[in-house]
């Protein structure tokens, strides 16, 4: 597992950003309903996933970004 260097390339980066946003949102005093809490929570995981995902990356996609740069 190595760190992406072109991280703010990657849509699962900025899809685990804005899940983050969301599900921070969603967890403010005014949401009384139950089901919003854990719609925001499970966002809130996603997130975190995601954002993992996109900053870190696996041979497959290092090997591209390696091609792509190499021409």
């Amino acid at each position: 597992m190595r760190i992406n260097r072109f991280f703010y390339r990657s849509g699962d980066f900025w899809a685990g950003l804005i899940a983050l946003i969301v599900g921070f949102g969603g967890l403010s005093p005014i949401a009384a309903d139950f089901f919003y809490w854990i719609f925001s929570v499970a966002l809130l995981m996603v997130g975190v996933y995601e954002l993992f995902r996109g900053l870190t990356n696996n041979q497959s996609t290092d090997d591209k970004e390696h091609k792509k740069h190499d021409v």
